[in-house]
């Protein structure tokens, strides 16, 4: 990792001629100490594509000319906020993720999974229902399951308990990587009905053990 360098160019203020000037030196700069392997982070914000981005995008194909064995990415982000994306493009550029993690292949090592570690053991609550019909069910995507449940143990969890923007975006991320989409469990059109359904239950309950209650008396 020795030849790789990281820059970083922040929202261009109102002196934007002398940041592109200082981007440019610095960049030049690198290249001359021998640094080959070059990732430019640059937060370019809508609208200043044209007024910003493209100048930022000849000075990295000068330098390439002039340097031709070094290797200059650039990624650009519409607000400096962008920090899960920026994250990710940085362990990308240092080939720093993670070894893929292995899934079970069936539902039945579900609870030995959930109780291997510690925080999911704890955040995760397995209803014998939800896995009676998970086990009798033809889902063929075993390793979804599993990749669910970690990102609600995970991006979820600390989202609801310790909220903040950053967190939220995480949380959308996890969910987009995976193709889900988040919903309610009951309509809002059948929630009135589910509600007089669940409220009849309990008043046919109700006149049963009332029933009950003097046929044994």
């Amino acid at each position: 990792m020795q030849n790789h360098a990281i820059m970083w160019v922040g929202t261009i203020g109102p002196y934007g001629d002398g940041d592109l000037m200082n981007f440019r030196a610095i960049l030049f700069d690198r290249l001359e100490l021998g640094f080959t392997e070059i990732l430019v982070l640059a937060c370019i914000r809508r609208g200043r594509e044209e007024a910003y981005g493209e100048h930022i995008a000849e000075i990295i194909q000068w330098a390439k000319d002039r340097h031709s064995s070094a290797t200059i990415e650039i990624r650009s982000f519409s607000f400096a906020s962008a920090s899960v994306d920026v994250v990710y493009e940085i362990r990308r550029f240092l080939c720093l993720f993670p070894q893929q993690e292995v899934f079970p292949t069936s539902v039945e090592e579900l609870e030995a999974w959930r109780d291997a570690e510690s925080p999911r053991r704890e955040r995760i609550l397995i209803l014998r229902p939800a896995l009676d019909e998970a086990r009798n069910s033809r889902f063929e995507d075993i390793a979804l399951i599993y990749k669910s449940l970690k990102l609600l143990a995970n991006e979820y969890w600390e989202l609801r308990v310790n909220g903040g923007l950053a967190r939220k975006q995480q949380w959308h991320s996890g969910l987009e990587a995976l193709g889900l989409s988040v919903a309610p469990s009951i309509s809002r059109s059948r929630l009135g009905s589910r509600r007089m359904s669940i409220s009849s239950t309990i008043r046919s309950a109700a006149r049963r053990e009332t029933r009950s209650f003097w046929s044994n008396t």
